[in-house]
């Protein structure tokens, strides 16, 4: 992100750039705070969702593009009032933490807003610059954003809008999740969701390639 000199500025633009910069900074301490607090009780687990398999609905039609640098080679463009949807259903009480958001873009800097269950729990603005539409293969982490949160066992949906963009967006690679409890994605998505069926079923796939492996294995020492 690119860093914004707030003393002295009467631009309307630059202040309100100010602060959101402050607001962002603040947030970030009392979050390191609190990680040095729970670090010291709980471990973490990271849990990593591509964008791509999550877009699934009709909503996402057109907003997938092919980019050879991101993790999945794929994105998921976020332009205009659209959003990237994340629906979780936990089995217990967790405390989730966003602890990186990947994402390229094109132009000026975007306001990403972070949203869980209908409240707003931070925020991240994007670099500024542009070449011509080759900075969307070139990506950039986020670090923490917002607030880790405890969660009650059930339902639960995070949304990732726009609050301030220009007029290209941002394209989303993925998203690393901390969950205090669970280890993977079809954990914590909602079973009727594609990608928690996507690896569900991926994962019962593995569990039988091994169980194949280790009953080779079992033959090969009795011959």
């Amino acid at each position: 992100m690119v860093a914004i000199r707030c003393d002295g500025a009467k631009d309307m633009n630059i202040m309100e750039k100010c602060a959101i910069q402050i607001q962002m900074s603040a947030m970030k301490i009392v979050c390191f705070l609190f990680l040095s607090v729970i670090s010291t009780t709980t471990a973490m687990n990271t849990i990593m969702v591509e964008m791509e398999d999550i877009a699934m609905d009709t909503s996402y039609k057109g907003r997938l593009f092919m980019r050879e640098n991101a993790s999945g080679k794929k994105t998921v463009l976020i332009h205009n009032t659209e959003t990237i949807d994340v629906h979780f259903c936990l089995d217990e009480p967790e405390t989730l933490i966003v602890e990186r958001i990947k994402y390229s873009t094109d132009g000026y800097p975007d306001d990403v807003r972070v949203e869980l269950d209908n409240s707003v729990i931070g925020h991240f603005m994007t670099h500024e610059g542009t070449n011509w539409g080759h900075l969307w293969n070139e990506f950039h982490e986020t670090g923490v954003v917002g607030m880790p949160f405890n969660l009650e066992k059930g339902q639960h949906n995070l949304i990732l809008s726009l609050a301030k963009a220009d007029q290209y967006g941002v394209e989303l690679d993925y998203i690393e999740f901390a969950f205090s409890e669970s280890t993977s994605a079809d954990q914590v998505l909602c079973s009727e969701h594609e990608y928690a069926r996507k690896m569900a079923s991926e994962g019962r796939k593995r569990r039988r390639r091994h169980l194949r492996s280790f009953l080779d294995y079992l033959k090969k020492t009795e011959q």
